[in-house]
C-alpha cells in the first residue's frame, strides 16, 4: 500500500467515499467537525442531511457538543465579513474568502443549522441502526412488541450455567465454570466470528459449549422479546442486503443523508462497515476518519480488516499529517524508533508526522530535557527469567519507577518552565497532576507567561492499579508529592484512613487508643517515639485539644 497523500483541511471538500488516516494527537475529532461546518456553509447541506456517526456513547456526547460549538465560533467569527478575512481561526478566514454576499449566506445556513440542530444526525452505528429500521417501516422489519435491552450478558451467563449444569453434571467438566462464563460471552458478543476447530479434541468441546451457548441465547431472546443494539445492526443488513427489499431500502437512506462522516472507523466490525459500504459508498459522500493502529476493541468484533476494505474501497485515501498534541522532539524520537514499523498487518505502517512547533512548549527552543528514554535490559544479569527466556517484568518495575521518579526530580530541579507556548485557541488543557495538558495552538495568539513547573503540572500514565503504587512509592521516596487520580473510591485511600481514626478520636476524646491512633496522623503529626516518650501527660494534652476542637 502506497504512502497517503497529505489531507488539507481547506482544500475542495471531499467526495464519493475518502478515507483519513490519522495518527494519536493528529486531530480526528477536529477534521470531521470542521468538515461538517463546510459541508453546510460552504456546500449548503442541510443540517438534516447531514450525518455524524462515532463508536461510543460518550464520544457522541463529546461529538455532538464540539459540532454544536464549532458552528456557534464560526458563524459568530463571519459577522463581519472583513474582519473575519484576518481572524485567528483559519475556517473562519477560509470561509470568509469569498464575496461578502456569500460570506453572509454562508454565515445565514450555519444559523439556521443551529435553530435546527436536533435535525441532524450525531449518533452511534446502533443509534443509527435504530433510527433507520424506524424510518424504514415495514421494509425494516421492525418488531414494536420487542423490547430493547443494551445487554444481554444476564441472559448469556444464566444460559452457560443451565448448558454447564446439563452437558458436564454427570461427567469430569473440561473447563471451569469461570471459563464456561467466559466462552459464552466471547462467542454471543461476537455473534458473526467463526468458531474453531471443531471436533472431538478439548478444543472443539469448548466450540461445541460457545456455539451451544449461541443458539439458545438467541431462542430465549426470541421467547422474552428482547433485542440488544447488535440485534439492530443485523436486522437493518438483512433489509439493505435482500434481493428484493435492498435496492430500495438504501435509495431512501440515500435521499436522507447526503454526507455521512464516520469518525474512529478503525473500531467498526465488518457488519457495521458492509450496512455504511451499501448505503453510502458509490452513490453520496461518505467520509471515513480512523487510525487503525488505535484498533482496539476487538473483543466487541472491531476488526481491522474492515478498515482495509475500506480502504480498498474507498475513492480518495488521506492523511492528517500535524500532531498537535506533542512537541517536535517526542514526535523525532518516535519516528526514529518506530518509523516505518508495520503493526500487525503489512499495510498498517507508522507514518511520519509533522509538530505544530519546532521546539518544547517546557523549554522553549533551547532543548532542556529529553523527550523519550527507555530502559534495555539484557537476558543476562537482570535475575530470573520467565518462561519465554526474557527477565520477569514484574521485578523490573521497580527500577523502571525509579527512573521515572529521578527524572521527574531533574526536571522540577531544571530551568524548565511552562508558558513557552501560544495560549490554545481550542481545544482544552487539563491541569492537574495525573492529567497530561494538551492543547490547538495556532500562530500569532497571545505568548503565555513563563512559570516554573511543579509536581502538579506533571502527569503519569500507567495501565494498572498494581502499577501506581510502585511509581507512587518511588516518589515519596525522593520526596515528590503525588496524587492518586483513578477509579478507585477516596475511601479506599491513606487518607481516609487518617481522617477516619481523627473522627473517631473527636467522637471519642476519652478514649487513649483512639487518640494515640489520631495523633499519629499526619494530621496531629505525633511520631510514635513522641507518644512513648510522653506517656499520660501527651495523650491527655491531644485529648484536651480534641475536646476543644
Amino acid at each position: 500500500m502506497e504512502a497517503p497523500d497529505s489531507f488539507e483541511p481547506y482544500g475542495p471538500l471531499p467526495t464519493g467515499t475518502t478515507v483519513l488516516e490519522a495518527s494519536a494527537g493528529t486531530g480526528k475529532t477536529h477534521a470531521i467537525v470542521g468538515l461538517a461546518v463546510r459541508y453546510v456553509a460552504e456546500a449548503g447541506i442541510d443540517v438534516s442531511q447531514l450525518l455524524l456517526v462515532t463508536f461510543s456513547r460518550a464520544a457522541t456526547q463529546e461529538l455532538r457538543e464540539r459540532t454544536r460549538d464549532r458552528f456557534v465560533t464560526v458563524a459568530a467569527g463571519l459577522a463581519d465579513p472583513e474582519l473575519a478575512r484576518a481572524h485567528a481561526d483559519e475556517l473562519i478566514r477560509h470561509l470568509a474568502q469569498a464575496d461578502p454576499d456569500e460570506v453572509r449566506r454562508r454565515r445565514a445556513r450555519l444559523l439556521a443549522a443551529l435553530s435546527d440542530f436536533d435535525a441532524g444526525t450525531i449518533a452511534t452505528t446502533h443509534s443509527f441502526c435504530q433510527r433507520m429500521l424506524d424510518e424504514l417501516g415495514l421494509a425494516g422489519e421492525h418488531d414494536p412488541g420487542s423490547r430493547l435491552v443494551e445487554t444481554v450478558d444476564e441472559l448469556i451467563g444464566t444460559v452457560a450455567d443451565d448448558l454447564y449444569l446439563n452437558r458436564y453434571a454427570r461427567t469430569e467438566p473440561p473447563f471451569s465454570v469461570k471459563e464456561a462464563h467466559t466462552l459464552a460471552l466471547a462467542a454471543v458478543r461476537d455473534r458473526h466470528a467463526v468458531l474453531m476447530p471443531k471436533g472431538d479434541s478439548a478444543a472443539g468441546e469448548r466450540v461445541a459449549f460457545a456455539a451451544a451457548v449461541r443458539a439458545e441465547t438467541e431462542r430465549r431472546k426470541r421467547l422474552a422479546g428482547l433485542r440488544d443494539f447488535d440485534d439492530l445492526l443485523v436486522l437493518l443488513h438483512d433489509v439493505l442486503a435482500d434481493d428484493e427489499h435492498g435496492p430500495r431500502a438504501c435509495r431512501r437512506i440515500r435521499e436522507r443523508y447526503r454526507v455521512a462522516l464516520v469518525d474512529e472507523f478503525q473500531d467498526t466490525d465488518p457488519l457495521q462497515w458492509d450496512i455504511l459500504r451499501r448505503s453510502f459508498h458509490g452513490h453520496t459522500t461518505l467520509v471515513l476518519v480512523g487510525d487503525p493502529k488505535q484498533a482496539i476493541y476487538a473483543f466487541r468484533g472491531a476488526e481491522v480488516l474492515s478498515y482495509l476494505d475500506a480502504v480498498a474501497h474507498a475513492d480518495t485515501r488521506k492523511e492528517l499529517t500535524t500532531n498537535w498534541r506533542s512537541d517536535a522532539g517526542l514526535l523525532a524520537a518516535l519516528d526514529h524508533l518506530q518509523g516505518g514499523a508495520a503493526l500487525g498487518h503489512k499495510e498498517i505502517t507508522v507514518y511520519p508526522v509533522n509538530a505544530t512547533r519546532s521546539w518544547s512548549r517546557l523549554s522553549g527552543p533551547d532543548e532542556l530535557i529529553t523527550p523519550l528514554r527507555m530502559r534495555c535490559l539484557t537476558r543476562t544479569g537482570a535475575g530470573p527469567l520467565n518462561k519465554s527466556g526474557f527477565p520477569a517484568v514484574g521485578r523490573m518495575r521497580a527500577k523502571v519507577a525509579d527512573d521515572l521518579a529521578a527524572d521527574i526530580v531533574r526536571l522540577l530541579e531544571s530551568d524548565v518552565a511552562l508558558g513557552t507556548t501560544a495560549r490554545p485557541s481550542h481545544g482544552t488543557r487539563d491541569s492537574g497532576p495525573l492529567s497530561a495538558g494538551t492543547g490547538f495552538a495556532d500562530p500569532g495568539t497571545a505568548m503565555v507567561p513563563r512559570t516554573p513547573i511543579s509536581p502538579g503540572d506533571i502527569a503519569v500514565l500507567v495501565r494498572t492499579r498494581s502499577q501506581i503504587d510502585v511509581v507512587r512509592a518511588a516518589l515519596d521516596r525522593v520526596g515528590v508529592a503525588s496524587v492518586l487520580a483513578g477509579g478507585t473510591s477516596v475511601f479506599a485511600t491513606s487518607s481516609a484512613t487518617d481522617w477516619l481514626w481523627l473522627l473517631r478520636a473527636l467522637e471519642q476524646p476519652h478514649r487513649g487508643d483512639r487518640v494515640r491512633l489520631a495523633a499519629c496522623t499526619p494530621l496531629i503529626g505525633i511520631t510514635a517515639a513522641e507518644i512513648d516518650s510522653g506517656g499520660a501527660d501527651l495523650v491527655g494534652r491531644v485529648s484536651a485539644q480534641l475536646r476543644d476542637a
